[in-house]
Parts: C-alpha cells; structure tokens; sequence
C-alpha cells in the first residue's frame, strides 16, 4: 500500500469525442489513482455513459457528480477538488491523453520532499490526433524546487499539469481569490489561484519531464499556441499599452487583497506570514504596472521619462524575481519612451 493517497480531479463538458483515450490513459498508469473524482457541467452527448461504463470496470473508485447548473471550467474544477480525499489531487483534462509515468512521479516526489505545496510537470504539444506539434509545454519553465515568491507575480502553470496539496484546497478560502490578469477570466481560475497560492507559501516542484499529451483541437476553451513571426510578435507586443498595464495593476491590487485576507483566515502563523509577504511583493508589482501605464499614456516624451526612470529606480525591469519585468520589457519601455506609439500604428503583413 502507498503511503500517498492520491486523487485525480477530472472536470467534464461533451467530451465524448476524447474521453474514452483520456480515462484509458488512467488505467495505464504505472501508480494508479486511488480514486477519480468528475465533475461534469451538464453534457449533452454520451459523457456520463462513457463515464458510468468506465466506473464499472476500473480498479479504483470513480465518483461522478453532475452540477444542478452550470459552472464553467474553473468553478467546475474548484467544486470536484473539493470532493476529493486525497492528500495530493491531481487535475485531469477530459481530451488530453496521460503518459503512465505521472502519478508514479508525483507520489515519489511527494514522499521524497514532505511539504510541498505543487508538483508540476510539462506536457508534449500535440494536435487532435496526437501528432506531435513542436517541443515540450510549457517552454523555459525553470526546474526543481522553488521557495517562497521565486516566480513572477503573475506566473502560472496550466492546472493539467498540476498536482495540488490537499490543504491548499481545504483550508483556504478560494471565494475570495481576486480578478484575473487575464481580462476575459473574470476572476481567477483554479489554476491561477493554486499557482498564486503555491508561489507565495514556497514549496513548488517542477519535474522536468513531460507526462501529458496536450491535445490541440477546435473544441478546446484554452490557449491557442500558434507559430509566430518575429514582426508578429513584436507588433503584437506594441499594442500591449496603457490600458492592459492598468488592468494589470489593478488585477496585483486585487491579489493584494485577496492575500491579506488569506492570510486573515489561516491558524498556521507561518503561513500566515508568507502570505503577507506575498502580499508585499504585488504592491510593488502593482507601482510598477501603474508606472508602465504612465510611460504608455503620455505623449509628452519628459512624462515618459520620468516614469521610465522610476522603473530603472524601484527595479521594475532587473532585481526581484516576482515583479522585475527582464530585459524584454526593458527594451520595449526604452523603444516607447524614445518613439511613443509610432512604430506600432501599422498592421502585421
């Protein structure tokens, strides 16, 4: 018997297309689950009799909740990790495919480094018939263990490739998790808030290996990932202004917020304590994002001046990992204090 019980969190909406290789792909697993819990939002296809046909046969235990309305991929995932048992739990897409290493990985790592709060791993990028598109997903994301506000502020890692401390799901409070960086999300979904969370209380784990294929297709309702030019890229960079850094600061002011009030609810002081530090670093990612704002709304090139010294000033481009911008951001700040917006009027070709 494991010592790690280990959950997986399935969420569900006319999936009939994908299910089957999906769950499949559950009982290939080298460690197998000790039980899948699905929540599905109210299909309209076969799901729930490819789903009630899979708990017949599986050697673990299947629970299948159907919402009375419909929620939406994040609320629908927050609900079923919710209703898992598992010291660890583990989010499972329901068109994706898992390669069999994964839990084994996650229940090692679990053992071998008590504590933690996330075990990541990356996917393969494939299109919907699994071919292989390019390289691994996510690219450049670091590895190995990461303390306490070692990421970006606004860093996040997709929550199919995510494995989540129970704790992290039953002693806190994610009704109060603050307004997405993303605009169209409204408020944060769960991978988000788990990321956000996990990166202010330390204890992140990323296993450099890939253990989903990530399925590509015209159904899906997350990222798109298509190649693009340099000229795309960096015209597409230049309409990123005044407006989407003012979302910005006030997506950090409401993570201010939400973590102060996390912080409010925990027993544990130590956590308590990180999760004001948290805090601390997105006000200073919220006075960067404000300044950014200033350099991208004036026209008069003295305003943009000063605003691009106080980010030189307060490290917003080099020093604190959690809300230093890089070298990318510097550059393209330098590019707009010294032209304004003229560079970027036209469109890509």
């Amino acid at each position: 018997m494991s010592n790690v019980f280990l959950s997986v969190a399935m969420t569900t909406f006319n999936g009939e297309r994908f299910l089957t290789e999906q769950l499949d792909s559950l009982l290939a697993q080298k460690r197998l689950p000790d039980e899948l819990v699905v929540g599905d939002d109210l299909s309209e296809d076969s799901t729930i009799h490819i789903l009630n046909a899979f708990r017949s046969k599986a050697p673990f235990d299947v629970k299948i909740h159907q919402n009375r309305a419909r929620l939406g991929f994040a609320e629908n995932f927050l609900n079923t990790a919710r209703r898992c048992s598992g010291q660890w739990v583990a989010f499972c897409d329901q068109d994706d495919v898992w390669l069999p290493d994964r839990l084994i990985e996650v229940e090692a790592t679990a053992l071998e480094r008590p504590g933690l709060s996330l075990i990541l791993h990356r996917a393969e990028l494939c299109d919907e018939h699994l071919n292989v598109l390019r390289g691994t997903f996510p690219p450049h994301p670091g590895k190995g263990y990461f303390g306490a506000n070692r990421r970006p502020g606004f860093w996040v890692w997709p929550g199919f490739l995510m494995a989540v401390n129970s704790d992290l799901i039953r002693q806190l409070d994610d009704s109060v998790r603050p307004i997405s960086y993303y605009r169209p999300d409204g408020q944060q979904p769960h991978d988000k808030w788990f990321s956000m969370i996990g990166n202010a209380l330390g204890g992140v784990y990323i296993i450099d290996r890939k253990s989903v294929l990530y399925r590509r297709h015209g159904g899906t309702v997350t990222g798109k990932y298509d190649r693009k030019t340099f000229v795309e890229r960096t015209l597409e960079a230049g309409r990123v202004g005044a407006a989407n850094y003012n979302h910005l600061a006030a997506a950090a002011r409401s993570c201010v917020s939400a973590l102060e009030r996390t912080a409010q609810q925990v027993v544990n002081k130590d956590k308590a304590e990180k999760f004001l530090i948290s805090a601390s670093h997105f006000e200073g990612l919220r006075r960067t994002y404000e300044l950014r704002e200033k350099l991208y709304s004036h026209s008069s090139f003295l305003e943009r001046s000063g605003a691009f010294y106080s980010l030189l000033m307060s490290h917003g481009y080099i020093g604190n990992p959690f809300r230093s911008l890089g070298l990318r951001a510097l550059a393209k700040d330098f590019l707009r204090l010294l032209v304004g917006s003229r560079i970027w009027n036209s469109k890509p070709r």
